[in-house]
């Protein structure tokens, strides 16, 4: 659950102890779902004080709600559009793994699974979004792996989502008023805990989609396809 749940009365963020010491038996608000939210305190001893969602909710930091975004694809495939995003991708490889970084936090991703983002994004044809931009990529690309199982540099399960209410990805920037321009990192070992990053990728400085093929002179050539053949 979020470390911290919305008072609906004042907007303001308040801390899961915090509640239970001056709103006990009052309903909170989730950040990521706006669902109600009530306070937890289990019998064991390792377990912290903590919020949790009422019977029924569609909130997807809820691990068989998360499952919503395992097979979402473009209902309309726009193919020029893919072959820009990916020849930017390539011009900007480096910057784009290092926003990946940030986004999931300096411990727990490698450039084995920047790798498996990319081939999971093939898989999901993400690349053919129509309207999809260097702006957002970072973000599809973590939300549409799905789980990051544990590993020797992971210690524990995570995955991310974005606001409850988007049904495909291009909501994020058809509807960006409506939807939170916000990723949520949940927790699966830690009673699905949330961290929340806000949308907010620098794109100035990369470089145009076309740079790595024009120094290396394969711009307009048939080496220039198979290069986005994936």
């Amino acid at each position: 659950m979020p470390r911290y749940a919305i008072d609906p009365k004042t907007g303001d963020k308040v801390a899961a102890k915090d509640w239970e010491l001056h709103h006990k038996g009052e309903t909170a608000e989730c950040p990521v779902c706006g669902g109600d939210l009530k306070i937890r305190a289990d019998s064991t001893p390792d377990t912290t004080i903590h919020f949790w969602h009422t019977r029924g909710s569609n909130c997807p930091t809820i691990k068989h709600n998360r499952e919503k975004y395992d097979n979402l694809q473009p209902i309309e495939k726009d193919y020029n559009n893919a072959k820009e995003i990916k020849k930017s991708l390539l011009s900007n490889l480096e910057i784009v793994f290092q926003e990946c970084i940030r986004i999931y936090g300096k411990k727990g991703f490698k450039r084995s699974d920047f790798k498996a983002l990319i081939r999971k994004a093939s898989e999901n044809n993400i690349w053919f979004y129509k309207g999809l931009t260097m702006k957002y990529l970072p973000y599809v690309l973590l939300v549409n792996y799905g789980v990051f199982q544990k590993a020797d540099h992971r210690k524990e399960k995570v995955y991310f989502v974005f606001d409850e209410k988007l049904s495909n990805y291009d909501d994020l920037w058809i509807n960006q008023g409506k939807m939170k321009q916000t990723i949520f990192k949940v927790y699966a070992d830690r009673n699905n805990e949330v961290d929340e990053v806000k949308i907010n990728f620098d794109t100035s400085t990369l470089d145009p989609g076309y740079f790595l093929f024009y120094v290396t002179g394969f711009q307009g050539t048939k080496k220039e396809q198979d290069f986005l053949d994936w």
